[in-house]
């Protein structure tokens, strides 16, 4: 981070770590939303988006009035926790159940568990450059391990394939180096 950032912008970082842990859960949302526009599905389409307007504004409004900055980074986060399932079980409507929706969404969500206590410890213990060094690598390392033990409790055919290809990676890594 110090190559990437000047000093002055270390106390960013852990809102930053935050926001960007919550664009990961964002994803599923503008595929939702083409999908809905590309069938012609106009009426679930415009649900959509006043469901999604709904759970990001109302709640801005109030926590902007007498939050702080992290609690409006937390609220991106909690939103977008909520808005990735709901939305693709609006799209998905009849077609899949909402135990298979949760299971392609909690995966992810729990894998990453390590990053939220990873952020919380990042804003609450100070923008050092130390504890930023230490704090950031450990926490994508616990959350990787974190994601991998995920995929084997919950889904063993997308562990074995993530394991193969994790095999080959590494095993390209020790050719090039060895």
């Amino acid at each position: 981070f110090p190559m990437l950032f000047p000093e002055t912008l270390a106390p960013a970082i852990p809102l930053l770590m935050i926001l960007l842990l919550s664009q990961s859960f964002a994803s599923s949302a503008p595929v939702s939303q083409s999908l809905l526009k590309g069938s012609g599905r106009n009426r679930a389409w415009l649900l959509w988006q006043a469901i999604q307007n709904g759970l990001f504004v109302v709640p801005i409004l109030i926590v902007g009035r007498e939050g702080s900055i992290t609690d409006m980074a937390l609220l991106v986060l909690a939103t977008q926790l909520i808005a990735g399932p709901l939305g693709v079980a609006i799209c998905a409507g009849r077609h899949a159940s909402l135990l298979r929706i949760l299971k392609v969404h909690w995966i992810p969500i729990i894998a990453c568990t390590p990053m939220f206590a990873a952020a919380y410890v990042s804003v609450n213990i100070g923008p050092s450059w130390t504890s930023l060094l230490v704090w950031c690598p450990l926490a994508a390392i616990v959350c990787l391990i974190g994601y991998i033990l995920a995929l084997r409790a919950l889904d063993r055919s997308r562990h074995d394939e993530f394991t193969r290809l994790l095999g080959q990676v590494m095993a390209k890594i020790g050719r090039k180096t060895g």
